[in-house]
């Protein structure tokens, strides 16, 4: 079967990005051609590193020039002519409208995922043959605000993303590198750097820290960076910011803690990351992150907009090192028991077979 993903730019630091990356590779691990389309990114290369094709394709959401869709739409067109595609699997709201109306016009099936808790434009969205949502969360959004028939969703969890493993030798580097000292507790978020993220409320759970010996990091880029690196700058010197990365392990086994502040979030990746280095997780209670975070079982959560629950959050691990390690290990064993790469794929490929089989009936 060839496949043709479709996705805005392709980065690093987007949880949505990698999670795409580990389904197209298990795809092709079972023989299956992929082709990705999408503005480019820190992630391509390594997208056809592992043997896949990539079609640049300009999916620009912030502008959305009429001269770029009409490129983006012949370019799905001649890719799906060129390598005889047999389905279009679309992973954003821009490149499904427009993967939609050309599958009608050459009859080619049509797969969306929503990877994202998301309102407006409901009558241009997830008009595809068939909807995956990534969650619970994001299933009961498509029901009740976009009125899709449940009948037509699927909950596919994302895959997370395999690490190699890595040396303490590694991590001892990059907190050199870092200015991190021994023994100094490491504190981390990861993700765009948007608001619904909510990284400001970390920042400020930071700034509130006294008689801690505690380094922050920050990691991702987005349209709230600078804003980010202001408030840091008026506040804490201890925050450090990093960019695009592709050793995201690292991070992970360097640090102590990992913080998901969001306002808003789908299902959550990172802390499905950080339990395969037994890091412990603090969660804001919203969206997805309700479904794999016990709260004082395997995490911590904390209520949205709230930086001294996060504070409390962080003083907690800190000063008992023992229920750190404990909530890092119990979200390691669900994980791995909860998400299986080869199940997974095996979902996403009987959705194809039977979206597939509408069109030859």
């Amino acid at each position: 079967m060839t496949i043709l993903f479709l996705s805005i730019e392709f980065n690093y630091c987007c949880g949505i990005s990698r999670s795409i990356f580990s389904l197209a590779r298990g795809l092709k691990e079972q023989g299956h051609r992929i082709i990705l389309g999408c503005p480019g990114g820190t992630m391509t290369g390594e997208f056809k590193e592992a043997g896949m094709d990539y079609v640049m394709m300009p999916f620009y959401p912030d502008r959305k020039k009429p001269a770029d869709l009409v490129a983006a739409s012949r370019l799905i067109y001649t890719t799906i002519k060129k390598y005889k595609v047999d389905v279009i699997h679309s992973h954003h709201r821009l490149p499904e409208l427009l993967s939609v109306a050309i599958g009608r016009l050459l009859r080619i099936p049509t797969v969306t995922t929503c990877h994202a808790i998301i309102y407006g434009k409901a009558s241009l969205s997830f008009k595809s043959d068939y909807v995956i949502g990534v969650s619970n969360a994001v299933k009961n959004n498509l029901v009740d605000y976009f009125s899709i028939n449940s009948g037509k969703i699927k909950v596919v969890p994302n895959i997370p993303r395999e690490f190699p493993s890595v040396s303490a030798e590694t991590i001892t580097a990059f907190k050199k590198e870092h200015g991190i000292s021994a023994g100094q507790f490491v504190v981390t978020g990861i993700g765009r750097l948007h608001h619904e993220k909510g990284f400001d409320l970390l920042l400020k759970a930071v700034t509130m820290m006294h008689d801690m010996n505690i380094r922050t990091i920050l990691v991702g880029k987005g349209g709230e960076k600078q804003k980010l690196r202001d408030l840091a700058l008026e506040n804490d010197d201890r925050i450090i910011f990093i960019d695009e990365t592709q050793h995201l392990e690292t991070i992970y086994a360097a640090s102590d803690v990992i913080v998901v502040p969001s306002r808003m979030e789908s299902a959550g990746l990172v802390p499905i990351e950080a339990a395969f280095f037994n890091r412990a997780v603090i969660a804001a209670k919203v969206g997805g992150l309700i479904e794999h975070i016990e709260d004082g079982i395997n995490g911590i959560h904390v209520e949205p907009e709230d930086p001294a629950e996060i504070l409390a959050a962080i003083q907690r691990l800190y000063d008992d090192p023992s229920l750190k390690s404990q909530i890092g290990g119990r979200l390691n064993q669900s994980v791995r028991q909860q998400y299986n790469g080869g199940y997974i794929v095996e979902q996403v490929l009987e959705i194809y077979k039977k979206t597939i089989e509408k069109y030859e009936a």
